[in-house]
């Protein structure tokens, strides 16, 4: 029987990261995916010609994979997450691609079940928003999967959260709510915030409420219960996040 393809739904909890290179120093964190699927190659239905491919993937050269195509939709961020992606997508238009690492976290607290791939930007294309959310399209030409270079940062440990966010404040349409970003230990330099409601029982970003503080909007969001995702990053690039505990049911 064909083997399952290997596949993780990471939403807005695990990372992407791009480096530069063929061994790269510094890696930038890619953000607003919705899903981030490993970019392995799902293997066909397997006759007995395929039986001696290693991982039973079609070869057209004994030993080599063909190049998938890894394609998913993502929120704009106009960070520079995005601004590397525009940076790679246009050398490519432009016929002078740049290869590099593509590593995908399962795993940030542990840097555990990571999967890092050589290849190159293919396209970066805004799309129509939806919502009030801006969307990008990104597409990667996957070559091959890297096995022995993971990014790491020797002598960095990751920010850990030792007391967890608060939110301030009265969750009423209007009122302005306060974050309080919690107590970290290992050389946090940073925070960033991502304010959420629940929707159906699904944790939703609010578009464009990434401040410390967040006025509560009207309409849908009343009824709903609020929290924020604090994010804290250190100067190697390393981060972490937690979520607070949720606020009372939004009142008009």
């Amino acid at each position: 029987m064909p083997q399952a393809a290997s596949q993780a739904d990471l939403a807005y909890d695990w990372e992407l990261w791009i480096g530069r290179g063929t061994s790269p120093v510094v890696w930038t964190q890619i953000y607003g995916f919705e899903a981030l699927p490993f970019p392995d190659q799902v293997p066909e239905d397997i006759d007995v010609t395929h039986l001696n491919s290693p991982g039973r993937t079609r070869e057209t050269i004994p030993g080599i994979i063909p190049v998938v195509d890894w394609s998913q939709d993502k929120q704009l961020w106009n960070d520079a997450g995005d601004t590397l992606l525009e940076t790679l997508a246009a050398l490519t238009a432009a016929g002078s691609r740049e290869i590099v690492q593509f590593e995908f976290n399962l795993d940030p607290a542990g840097l555990g079940l990571r999967r890092t791939y050589r290849g190159y930007v293919n396209s970066f294309n805004p799309t129509a928003s939806v919502g009030e959310k801006g969307m990008a399209s990104l597409g990667i030409k996957i070559l091959d999967r890297q096995s022995t270079n993971p990014r790491t940062i020797a002598g960095v440990v990751i920010p850990s959260n030792t007391f967890l966010p608060a939110i301030s404040g009265t969750a009423q349409v209007g009122q302005t709510l306060f974050a309080f970003e919690g107590v970290w230990a290992n050389g946090t330099t940073g925070f960033a915030y991502q304010w959420q409601e629940n929707i159906s029982s699904t944790w939703t970003n609010i578009s464009g409420a990434t401040n410390q503080t967040l006025v509560v909007p009207g309409g849908s969001t009343v009824g709903r219960p609020l929290r924020v995702q604090v994010r804290a990053s250190n100067s190697a690039g390393q981060s972490a996040f937690v979520n607070s505990p949720q606020t009372a049911n939004v009142i008009s």
